[in-house]
C-alpha cells in the first residue's frame, strides 16, 4: 500500500527519525516507525513524498496492522 507523508516525527534525544505520519488512500492517518535503515533515519523522506509500506490486515479502526516501510515511490 502507498500513502503520503504528512508529518515527520523526530526524536528530541537522538535527532533522527522516530516515525512518519502517513495518510494512505483510505484516509486513516497513522504513524509508520519500522522498516527504516539507520541511513534513512538520518535522512528521512520529506513531507509530501509518497511511500510504499507492507502491512498485515487492518485494525478495527481501519489502520494497517504491523506496517513496515519499504521505499519512497519514484515517479
Amino acid at each position: 500500500m502507498e500513502g503520503e507523508v504528512i508529518k515527520i516525527n523526530i526524536s528530541e534525544k537522538t535527532k533522527v527519525l522516530k516515525s512518519l505520519q502517513i495518510k494512505p488512500e483510505n484516509g486513516t492517518i497513522f504513524n509508520l516507525g519500522t522498516g527504516f535503515t539507520n541511513k534513512q533515519r538520518k535522512n528521512p523522506p520529506k513531507t509530501g513524498d509518497i511511500v510504499t509500506f507492507k502491512y498485515f490486515g487492518f485494525t478495527k479502526n481501519g489502520k494497517p496492522k504491523f506496517a513496515s516501510f519499504l521505499h519512497i515511490r519514484k515517479d
